[in-house]
């Protein structure tokens, strides 16, 4: 399953703020969830997922991680693989079954840091995490 965003973005001197366009869900070669759909959930301790943000900036030279905001307020970040310089697209295959261990609303958002040491940030977009079984 890969979780894929296209963002637009307003980029300023210093910050930029990546603004969330739209969502798509895929497993395999068929889509499953378009933002607003009820198709497809995602679940606590699910490790076959991908997220993946495109930016639409040029993030070469760049580091990138995904920040993320628990259900329970705990925040941390999973390491962004940079898969297109030039579109600005991260991905983050989630590793294990504590990547995701908490059922409720995360929020996530993306975090670059350009070699010149400007940040980029993303717009939090709400993800739903579902307990097995509901």
């Amino acid at each position: 399953m890969i979780i894929d965003w296209t963002n637009n973005y307003s980029y300023f001197v210093g910050v930029s703020y990546v603004s969330i366009e739209t969502l798509s869900i895929t497993l395999g070669w068929r889509e499953v969830v378009k933002e607003g759909s009820k198709i497809g959930k995602i679940y606590k301790n699910q490790t076959a997922l991908t997220i993946r943000l495109t930016t639409h900036i040029d993030i070469t030279g760049a580091t990138a991680s995904i920040k993320y905001r628990k259900p329970s307020g705990t925040e941390g970040e999973w390491p962004g693989n940079i898969i297109d310089t030039t579109n600005g697209t991260i991905q983050y295959l989630i590793q294990s079954a504590d990547d995701l261990d908490e059922a409720g609303s995360w929020t996530l958002w993306t975090h670059i840091v350009f070699a010149t040491g400007e940040i980029a940030l993303g717009e939090p977009f709400k993800m739903y995490v579902y307990r097995a079984g509901s």
